[in-house]
């Protein structure tokens, strides 16, 4: 119980100063004098979403350098210019991938479970206020990069490397290198053990899309689509309550 609390404590201040660097200047997104987080009240919107912009897409280009690291290409698995159908069909198939999960979130926010109910308030409390006063363009353009980043990262390359080539991969290979990718990628969205514990759902989720379809096109843009409507829904929802 007491480590559960501790790691608890850890996410919610890394989060706040990832967020406090992400919407304030440099110099001061450690927080105060105390070491206390950022306050999430009083942020600057423009800032946030231009450094929101350039993490997620860091984090692609993250993958990219960890590629060619181990030699392994990223971008194997995603369409060229030329090919339109499979640019085309992967767009749609990656919007019809995101109904299952937002249906499942339907679903679950219904739950009057205290895991979950906690899970919505570090929610709205550390992801959603800061994103409050964006537009739903620049919202849906944060959503596109995360699709776009963090693909690249957890499904191009983790997965990939550990799987090899995916005509070649025998089951016990897809196992592992879905598993593990879907790890990690919960392990970066762990704001509580639930939160963990979903993420890493969502993480097998876009892995076994991308073994399925072998277009890397369908896990993100099901990924953005997902965030996109989550992050406008939840963010009107968040005006609408300071209006009332």
């Amino acid at each position: 119980m007491k480590s559960e609390v501790i790691s608890e404590r850890f996410h919610k201040r890394l989060l706040g100063y990832t967020i406090g660097w992400m919407s304030r200047n440099d110099e001061d997104w450690f927080g105060d004098e105390n070491g206390a987080p950022p306050d999430l009240d009083d942020l600057n919107p423009d800032t946030f979403f231009r450094k929101a912009v350039i993490f997620e897409l860091g984090l692609g280009g993250l993958g990219l350098f960890l590629a060619w690291m181990t030699r392994h290409d990223a971008r194997e698995l995603v369409p060229s210019l030329q090919e339109a159908t499979a640019i085309g069909t992967g767009i749609l198939w990656g919007v019809l991938a995101a109904l299952p999960l937002l249906l499942g979130v339907l679903i679950i926010d219904r739950l009057d479970w205290p895991a979950i109910r906690e899970v919505s308030r570090i929610t709205n409390d550390r992801l959603i206020a800061p994103m409050k006063d964006l537009t739903w363009l620049e919202l849906s353009t944060i959503s596109l990069c995360a699709g776009v980043g963090e693909e690249i990262l957890f499904r191009g390359w983790l997965q990939g490397w550990l799987m090899g080539p995916l005509d070649q991969a025998s089951a016990s290979q897809m196992l592992v290198a879905v598993g593990v990718a879907a790890l990690a990628f919960g392990a970066v969205h762990a704001l509580t053990p639930l939160y963990f514990f979903l993420a890493t759902l969502a993480g097998v989720y876009f892995g076994v899309l991308l073994i399925l379809s072998g277009n890397l096109i369908v896990p993100i843009v099901a990924h953005a689509v997902y965030d996109a409507v989550q992050l406008i829904q939840m963010t009107r929802a968040t005006l609408r309550q300071s209006q009332e």
